[in-house]
């Protein structure tokens, strides 16, 4: 782990028929140095909502991701609190 990183991962599969798939991760995605594209995101996000017992309504769950998408344009950060109240 000190050398490869605390998300680093080997698998080997070894199916019936004899054959063999294997590969390695160093770093997890969505960790430093293996960052999540914007569309990964978004894909977490609504996996998430799609979870949740009690997901946000649509259309509050959009506003949320537009405005995360933009937080450093977000004036005041309460109006996120605000989306999130169900």
């Amino acid at each position: 782990m000190d050398r490869r990183g605390h998300t680093a991962l080997d698998m080997k599969v070894s199916m019936k028929g004899g054959g063999v798939h294997q590969g390695s991760v160093d770093i997890a995605i969505g960790f430093p140095g293996n960052p999540l594209t914007q569309e990964e995101h978004k894909g977490r996000f609504w996996d998430c909502m799609d979870y949740a017992p009690r997901p946000l309504p649509r259309d509050r769950a959009e506003e949320l991701l537009s405005l995360t998408a933009g937080l450093e344009e977000v004036e005041d950060v309460r109006s996120l609190v605000n989306l999130l109240l169900i």
